[in-house]
């Protein structure tokens, strides 16, 4: 996902850029899921975001682009994922059945477009 570098935090233009989505784009998400993503303000209030925030970010595009989640999807995803704060182990059940469950409505949407093309 990202080069090896030393950087510990990116500009909102190197973020969008790693995202490959506007710039706007990302500031509105990082203020719809501030639970979640939480940029740091340097100079002149910019924006910077850690790598933990980047990946919030691929997977909250991945949701809204490739599964078609609504905005209050993603929420409820990412509140599934972050606020257990359960025994390590069931934490990362928690983290395998959520993975499962995206991957699961990725084929969903995969089958009805496919049958939707062939009707």
């Amino acid at each position: 996902m990202f080069k090896e570098d030393s950087k510990n935090s990116y500009s909102i233009g190197e973020t969008a850029k790693i995202l490959g989505i506007e710039q706007h784009v990302v500031r509105f998400w990082s203020n719809t899921f501030c639970d979640y993503i939480r940029p740091t303000r340097k100079a002149g209030e910019r924006r910077y975001y850690t790598k933990k925030d980047i990946e919030t970010l691929f997977k909250i595009k991945d949701m809204v682009y490739n599964q078609k989640y609504s905005l209050s999807g993603v929420k409820i995803v990412l509140q599934n994922t972050t606020s257990s704060k359960d025994t390590p182990h069931k934490t990362a059940d928690n983290s395998k059945i959520n993975e499962l469950h995206l991957q699961i409505l990725g084929l969903r949407k995969s089958i009805e477009n496919f049958l939707e093309e062939n009707n």
